[in-house]
């Protein structure tokens, strides 16, 4: 029989069985009858579930082995291409429009908040002046020479096409901060300006730019707190001696981190449940893991799921992933919870 003529059969008894249970009995055994006709169809999913959690919160956790030797670290080889801007580095750092307001990038959190004082790579890049070079980046006083990210500059990204300077733009945005002025005469003012320029009003609204004073300037303020993000190249022999290493997002090939953590149960093939390291951070010298982020896996969707995907592929498959002992589904935050441990300064 077809997969899909089979997942057909299972739909329509499962909605006859339903109506047949909420009608035929009475009283006490139509409850009944529904509490079994639950089981049969959902019962394994709660219990796949309970499992999950359980498993979880017993291996998925963020392990911290060791002190850090220094606080910073190697970030490895990292691709700065121009289709990828929200990526940390940044190949134009005059790039305003999704980085660093809505950025997961665990390096970039790490550094703007502090738990670490640098960060060391090695770029791979088309840029021939640049590509095979080991950098350092680090936070800075925003008028610092070296600064390669800033509010300043990420606001200038956003000027490029407009005749207004950073220092005006600025002035707006104090005025907004202490309601100096509403918002309908920063208005007036911004298109006088643009006038003034000849610059068309069309292509340039002055609404567009007091949105961007009001919200992305803001967020670029509080983000970066007058500093700056610095960049200076370093020799190979300068690279910090701790290495973090994440499972790649790019899942096409090699993305795990091998090897995988030694944790096996009775339930690994029935369910298809694993464990695997999202971040580790070693000694670059040795390989030795210093602290990790192991997360838990599990293929199994439920009996009626299941056969959703015999019918249509494994494609239509979802995974569930937990970390952090259950508490967190995503890596990235996972992976920065594990930066920020392993760092963190009052750590015994």
């Amino acid at each position: 029989m077809h997969d899909a003529a089979a997942l057909l059969i299972a739909l329509v008894f499962l909605i006859v069985s339903f109506f047949v249970a909420l009608i035929a009995p009475k009283g006490k055994r139509k409850l009944l009858w529904l509490f079994v006709w639950f089981l049969v169809f959902f019962a394994d999913v709660f219990i796949t579930s309970a499992i999950f959690h359980y498993y979880g919160n017993l291996y998925g956790k963020i392990n911290v082995y060791e002190n850090p030797a220094s606080r910073g670290y190697y970030a490895g080889e990292r691709e700065i291409v121009e289709w990828n801007r929200s990526a940390f580095p940044l190949i134009d750092h005059t790039n305003w429009l999704n980085f660093p307001v809505n950025t997961t990038d665990a390096n970039f959190i790490s550094l703007i908040n502090g738990y670490v004082n640098f960060i060391d790579y090695k770029e791979k890049s088309e840029n021939p002046v640049t590509n095979g070079k080991y950098f350092r980046i680090y936070l800075d006083d925003y008028t610092a020479k070296e600064c390669f990210l800033s509010a300043k500059l990420s606001t200038r990204g956003f000027l490029k096409s407009i005749p207004i300077t950073y220092e005006e733009l600025n002035i707006f945005f104090n005025q907004l901060q202490s309601n100096h002025e509403s918002e309908d005469k920063i208005i007036r003012e911004i298109k006088s300006l643009l006038d003034d320029r000849n610059a068309s009003t069309i292509d340039i609204k002055p609404s567009k730019i007091l949105s961007y004073i009001k919200y992305n300037m803001k967020d670029l303020k509080q983000i970066y707190k007058d500093e700056c993000v610095a960049r200076k190249e370093i020799n190979e022999d300068e690279i910090a001696c701790i290495e973090l290493v994440f499972e790649k997002e790019n899942r096409m090939t090699d993305w795990r981190i091998e090897p995988a953590p030694n944790i096996k149960t009775f339930l690994d093939d029935l369910i298809g449940l694993s464990f695997n390291y999202g971040g580790i951070i070693k000694d670059r010298k040795t390989g030795k893991i210093l602290a990790d982020n192991i997360y838990e896996n599990v293929r199994y969707q439920g009996a009626l799921d299941e056969s959703f995907i015999k019918a249509f592929g494994s494609e239509s498959r979802g995974y569930g992933i937990s970390c952090d002992s259950g508490r967190e589904k995503y890596l990235d935050v996972c992976n920065q919870k594990m930066i920020q441990e392993f760092f963190k300064k009052d750590r015994k």
